[in-house]
């Protein structure tokens, strides 16, 4: 069993993007992370325009964070759901796509917070492999010949694709 811890982050009453809410005892973790989930890269408008999902390890942990535009604050504010394992879990987890059907589907301030017992089963998807497919593949097998760096336009296919790649991944590429 994988615990997931959840923290919301937003716009508070008296100061900026801080931490709204949490499923920890104490708050001194999520507190420490407030900062990664903000935006540091916004679009040309300094608005976010539809949620986006990212994920990175900080502190021995992966956040994997969805933020949404929140039109409730100042102009450029978001509001963030984290979904936190430790780095013990994450090396566990068969396949990271499954864990977004924990996000919340929309900005919800008052959300409860309670930690996500995970039971790791994901259900397997079955997808055709795409030339878009064939080419990110083998751009992970060969990164060294791509610099490290892999580019997908869009997010037809994306979650599919690292879906159906996560499990077979060396732990060391999945920390990157």
């Amino acid at each position: 069993m994988i615990e997931i811890n959840q923290a919301i982050f937003g716009e508070g009453r008296d100061h900026g993007h801080s931490l709204l809410k949490s499923s920890y005892s104490n708050d001194h973790f999520p507190t420490q992370v407030s900062g990664f989930t903000d935006l540091i890269d916004r679009p040309a408008s300094g608005v976010l325009s539809l949620p986006i999902i990212r994920g990175f390890i900080v502190k021995e942990h992966f956040l994997l964070i969805k933020s949404f535009p929140d039109t409730t604050g100042r102009r450029g504010r978001v509001f963030s759901h984290a979904l936190i394992v430790t780095l013990e879990d994450y090396a566990k987890i068969q396949d990271i796509t499954d864990l977004m059907q924990f996000h919340m589907p929309e900005i919800d301030k008052d959300a409860k917070t309670d930690v996500i017992k995970y039971s790791n089963s994901p259900s397997p998807i079955v997808f055709s492999a795409s030339k878009k497919i064939i080419n990110a593949t083998d751009a992970v097998l060969n990164h060294v010949d791509y610099n490290n760096t892999i580019v997908w336009a869009g997010d037809v296919d994306y979650w599919n694709w690292i879906s159906a790649i996560w499990y077979n991944l060396p732990l060391s590429v999945k920390l990157n």
